[in-house]
């Protein structure tokens, strides 16, 4: 159930808001706990798409982060989870810490990859840069740096050929339970298959970075009982550099292997 949105308060630098007027924000679970909604891609989790939710939820408005209890890096698209009230807040963050909560996403990587495999290098701060996170392939250097433990987990569902000057492409499921920042675009271009449209992590430049988190499913906090949302169809635009949405899940067309673990 889409819902549209009108204004709210300023979250830009000049007092206006970050996200365009009459935006249509899709709520596809919605029950008296909490909410799962669709963010698209270009506006922040908190404050851009709480404060847009305010206006249709005005419970979120006593919530810390509007009720938000995890996020989308800007560029990212997909599913979010907002709690309608501060005890399932609490419940949810414990959840999510805890690992206990699944999240899907679907990336169109560069390269091709035809098997599936796990990256569990730690991931920390950058010294040279603020803007990204660094991957520690050595783990003392992870440790002296404070990295946290990270682990991604991907299957390839279509590799497509190049032509001409756009070499393949491949599209991938991405599992993960751990949650740091910029967790899959880092690990992704550790493997050397950087994330279409990622040029902070040597990705080549689209308009819109080729990631979507597309499935959530964790713990009811009051029932127990399993919710499990899938997104709606995404698109990542009209670039002929990025198909504009992903396959069905099936095998990779490739004849190229790609690697199984890296740790």
């Amino acid at each position: 159930m889409p819902v549209r949105t009108n204004g709210g308060r300023g979250s830009g630098a000049d007092g206006t808001s970050r996200t365009p007027a009459n935006m249509m924000i899709p709520v596809l679970h919605e029950e008296m706990d909490l909410l799962v909604v669709e963010k698209p891609a270009g506006i922040h989790t908190i404050p851009d798409l709480g404060e847009r939710l305010i206006q249709i939820y005005p419970e979120l408005r006593g919530i810390k982060d509007c009720g938000a209890v995890h996020r989308l890096d800007r560029e990212t698209s997909g599913l979010v989870v907002f709690a309608r009230n501060q005890e399932t807040y609490e419940a949810l963050r414990r959840a999510f810490s805890g690992n206990e909560v699944t999240k899907e996403y679907l990336a169109l990587v560069e390269g091709s990859i035809t098997e599936g495999g796990k990256i569990d290098w730690p991931i920390g701060p950058d010294p040279k840069s603020s803007k990204r996170v660094k991957v520690y392939k050595n783990l003392k250097e992870a440790r002296r740096h404070k990295a946290q433990e990270a682990v991604t987990s991907y299957i390839p569902l279509l590799t497509k050929e190049g032509l001409g000057e756009v070499e393949r492409t491949t599209w991938l499921k991405i599992t993960i339970r751990t949650g740091r920042r910029h967790q899959i675009r880092a690990h992704l271009a550790a493997i050397a298959h950087p994330i279409v449209g990622d040029p902070l992590y040597q990705g080549r430049p689209t308009p819109r970075l080729s990631l979507h988190a597309s499935r959530v499913r964790f713990p009811h906090p009051r029932t127990g009982q399993t919710v499990n949302v899938t997104s709606s169809r995404i698109s990542f635009g009209e670039s002929p550099k990025a198909p504009e949405s992903p396959p069905s899940e099936g095998p990779s067309s490739s004849k190229s292997r790609g690697p199984r673990r890296r740790r």
